[in-house]
């Protein structure tokens, strides 16, 4: 099976493992069992649960032996197709990203800029090769440019991405400021049993870390912000959005 480099959401795997061993009515500790054999080192019942609760990911070799033997392919397991005998990966083309070598052929088009550190607001850019910059609303920005995070060859589908009429997925910026506190999630992936499972209220944890589900208690690291799933600022600014 091939290797990915990319991330893959935890959550989506890990809803898969559990979609999987249930639907083969295995306990979470007869999972274990099975999984200390076929990999050569011990699985506990509560690591099986952190990774059906996207808490921990399964290292490569877990995830294909897996594979292998519930019949189902990896893609399939990290999100990437929802046949579980299709080694296809769909694709979105708003997500490619251009390589630096790639820009000549944009000269003059316009790209997507996304930042590191929340240097920049992401926003589009128009490509001046002669210049070897990007010229954004504020000015030029150069192609080799440290804050410069990915370029994408179009807005990235997290970023058109639009729910509750028309209100925007919010970025970490917002996630981070202690003015909010109170979050509705939805889940990015296709599997509509990790989106019902997976949608509703949640709450920054104490430590500030990760978001944590008002009713089922799961846990959404920030990192999969934009990446797993969509956040939208609470209650009030939905009602006021909706009309309500």
């Amino acid at each position: 099976m091939r290797k990915f480099t990319e991330s893959a959401s935890s959550l989506v795997i890990g809803s898969r493992i559990s979609l999987i061993r249930r639907a083969n009515k295995y306990s979470q500790s007869d999972l274990a069992l099975l999984l200390s054999d076929l990999t050569g080192s011990r699985k506990s019942p509560m690591l099986i649960s952190h990774w059906e609760n996207g808490r921990r990911v399964p290292d490569e070799k877990t995830i294909s032996l897996f594979a292998d033997y519930f019949n189902v392919t990896e893609e399939y397991l990290r999100g990437y197709t929802d046949d579980p005998q299709s080694t296809e990966t769909e694709r979105n083309e708003v997500n490619i990203r251009l390589k630096p070598e790639d820009y000549g052929k944009f000269d003059g088009k316009v790209v997507y800029l996304a930042f590191e550190n929340y240097e920049h607001e992401d926003q589009p850019a128009i490509v001046n090769y002669q210049k070897h910059s990007f010229i954004v609303k504020d000015g030029k920005i150069p192609f080799m440019s440290e804050s410069i995070r990915a370029v994408y060859v179009s807005e990235p589908d997290y970023m058109r991405y639009k729910s509750f009429n028309g209100m925007h997925p919010i970025d970490m910026a917002t996630l981070l400021d202690d003015k909010n506190n109170l979050f509705w999630v939805e889940m990015k992936s296709p599997d509509a049993i990790v989106r019902t499972r997976y949608n509703g209220w949640y709450r920054r944890s104490e430590k500030g870390f990760c978001l944590v589900s008002e009713t089922e208690g799961y846990v959404l690291p920030f990192e999969g912000l934009n990446l797993s799933y969509y956040a939208y600022v609470g209650k009030d600014t939905i009602r006021k959005t909706s009309g309500d």
